[in-house]
């Protein structure tokens, strides 16, 4: 199909959730490929430092999933988020535990890494558990984080497994 009878191209980059490689990867898209509109942002990391790029370039960027309040809070006008940021998350979260039934442990893992200080994931995320916790009234269980790039969950996932916690926060 396409719009208006013109044919739309789809190009597809890894930004392997490096913001390196994701500042490169848009960069090529700008100046080789020359698009028109970027979609994507999974690691908010990343997202910010894409979000920069196409608003220098103003391309319209189409966040779908990196929910860090920090990428749309300043005043970039070709950024658009599709999906809810960070900061809505708690009362959603809550409103559903509490339909759902007793939540009375909870596991916490969550990520150590640049993200966190930087964007405030790690102090945020952390104090949004904390209201989660005092709202819902469950007990938690274990807290553990992880080094960023980890990919092998195994440890952490029988740790909580053993405390075999109602709710893991991630």
């Amino acid at each position: 199909g396409g719009v208006n009878g013109k044919k739309i191209d789809l190009i597809i980059k890894d930004t392997a959730g490096k913001p390196d490689v994701g500042r490169s990867a848009i960069r090529k898209l700008i100046s080789q490929d020359k698009v028109l509109v970027v979609g994507g942002g999974f690691s908010s990391q990343v997202t910010d430092k894409i979000a920069a790029l196409t608003q220098q370039y103003e391309i319209p960027f189409l966040i779908n999933t990196a929910s860090s309040d920090v990428i749309t809070e300043t005043k970039r006008e070709f950024i658009f988020r599709l999906n809810p940021p960070a900061r809505e998350y708690l009362n959603t979260l809550t409103t559903f535990l509490r339909k759902v039934g007793r939540i009375n442990t909870a596991a916490l893992l969550y990520e150590r890494s640049p993200f966190g200080p930087h964007y405030g994931f790690s102090t945020s995320g952390l104090k949004m558990f904390t209201r989660l916790r005092e709202k819902v009234k469950f007990k938690k269980v274990i807290k553990m984080s992880y080094k960023a790039g980890t990919n092998d969950f195994i440890p952490l996932l029988t740790k909580i497994k053993a405390n075999n916690p109602d709710l893991v926060y991630l």
